[in-house]
This record gives C-alpha cells, sequence and structure tokens, in this order.
C-alpha cells in the first residue's frame, strides 16, 4: 500500500484484497494518547511525538476493528519485536508510517496469516514485486492511481 494516497483510497483498495472476514481501517496518525488504554499508554514513555502518534493511531484503530469482529476492548501490547499481542483468537497486522496507519483484523482459523506493510509510492520498486506479492496483489497494484 502507498502511504502518500488519501486514507479512502488506501481503505478502498484494501477492502478489494482482503478476504471475507478480515476488517480494515486506515487514517492519518495524530496524536491520540487519550485513545490508549491505561497498560497501551506505559509502552509510550519516551517515544517521540511521532512515533507515539503512529503507535497511539494504529491501536485505536486496532482495538476498533476488534470490536466489529465482536472482540471486547482490550489493550494491544507490543511484544517483544514491537508486533502487537492479538488477543486469543484474532490475527491482524498494523503498519504505520508518517502519513498513513492502516490496520487489517480477522478471527484465527478464518485465515492462515493476515499481514500488512505501507511504504511511500516508489519505495517499493517493481522489480522487487515478484518477490513481495502475489500476481493477484500486482494486478491490484498496477490498478491503483
Amino acid at each position: 500500500m502507498a502511504s502518500d494516497l488519501p486514507c479512502d483510497v488506501v481503505r478502498e483498495a484494501l477492502l478489494a484484497m482482503l478476504p471475507p472476514g478480515a476488517v480494515c481501517d486506515v487514517a492519518a496518525p495524530k496524536d491520540e494518547a487519550d485513545a490508549l488504554l491505561p497498560e497501551e499508554r506505559a509502552h509510550t514513555t519516551g517515544m517521540a511525538g511521532v512515533r507515539r502518534a503512529e503507535f497511539a493511531t494504529g491501536r485505536r484503530l486496532a482495538r476498533a476493528a476488534l470490536e466489529r469482529l465482536g472482540f471486547e476492548p482490550q489493550p494491544l501490547l507490543p511484544a517483544e519485536d514491537r508486533a502487537p499481542q492479538w488477543p486469543p483468537g484474532a490475527i491482524g497486522s498494523i503498519s504505520h508510517t508518517r502519513a498513513l496507519c492502516a490496520v487489517v483484523v480477522a478471527r484465527a482459523g478464518s485465515l492462515p496469516s493476515l499481514g500488512l506493510d505501507i511504504e511511500a509510492t516508489g519505495r517499493v520498486e517493481p522489480r522487487l514485486w515478484d518477490a513481495l506479492f502475489t500476481a493477484r496483489e500486482q494486478a491490484r497494484l498496477r490498478a491503483l492511481p
């Protein structure tokens, strides 16, 4: 996904690519520390403002997407590798750049895995696409503005 596209364009592209049962959302990062749960807020100590905004927006979007799947609101704490620890029964991915946060989630068992990465347009050159994307994903990328 390209992070320099408007959120609604990225959201629609994600929706077109996701299998049934997966939920997504997209927003520009903003410092919304008040949207974090106390346990999550503790992990933002010492983060630069931009990083804190990306973290907060990603967690808010992920919790809202999980709620659409029927999960109760709960903290999404980072593991040692900084990836979110999803609640039992959920899988997902959060990706962000300075301009965009995106989230995809699904119920565990409905898909073998779920991943998302966003980059600024031009950062992932077409010569790399064969190594990174399926033929279906490449076709959808070529159709984007």
